[in-house]
């Protein structure tokens, strides 16, 4: 049955098609891609929705879920921002005793784009708490969580799949203060 399939596919030129198609995607994509996450639209909305899409199937098996792509990007992206703004929370620490009141008391010209979240393109969460602080990234919702750890991040891992489908969290960084050497 598969050798009379891929000859009807070839017959038709729908493999000239799917090739077309899969290369005017994956252009629509990267374009989409370059703009920041937070001013792109989803990505359903960005791929074509055509009546023919359905015969494309060698260039739906080889996409790979464009999605799931760009937020594992934009998570990792938000954790290395995290990552560098703890460590230049660290420097400050060490350097005035004390963590800064506001992320503005930090070098901005060390940090660079790592104070603003790639999810909202606004300036990152922070909050101290004693001897401990917080920052974090508002995550994919876009929303304020209070920076409730995501569930992938949190110490004990949820077992039941409402709690790991449970959107309202953020992409959180905690830093405590290391106990004096003696």
């Amino acid at each position: 049955l598969w050798p009379v399939r891929i000859g009807l596919y070839r017959f038709l030129h729908l493999d000239r098609l799917d090739h077309a198609y899969f290369l005017r995607i994956n252009r629509e994509v990267a374009a989409a891609f370059s703009r920041p996450y937070n001013e792109a639209p989803e990505t359903s909305e960005r791929l074509p929705n055509d009546r023919f899409r359905k015969f494309y199937f060698v260039s739906g098996s080889l996409s790979p879920s464009y999605a799931a792509c760009r937020m594992k990007l934009e998570r990792s992206s938000a954790m290395i921002r995290l990552a560098r703004v703890s460590l230049s929370l660290r420097a400050h620490r060490a350097a005035h005793g004390t963590y800064p009141a506001t992320l503005a008391e930090l070098d901005v010209k060390m940090l660079g784009d790592a104070l603003i979240d790639p999810f909202s393109g606004k300036s990152m969460l922070y909050r101290t708490e004693g001897e401990t602080f917080k920052i974090y990234s508002v995550g994919d919702n876009g929303k304020d969580n209070g920076g409730k750890p995501a569930y992938w991040q949190q110490k004990s891992k949820p077992n039941s799949a409402p709690a790991a489908a449970d959107p309202n969290w953020d992409i959180v960084w905690e830093g405590r203060t290391p106990p004096e050497k003696k």
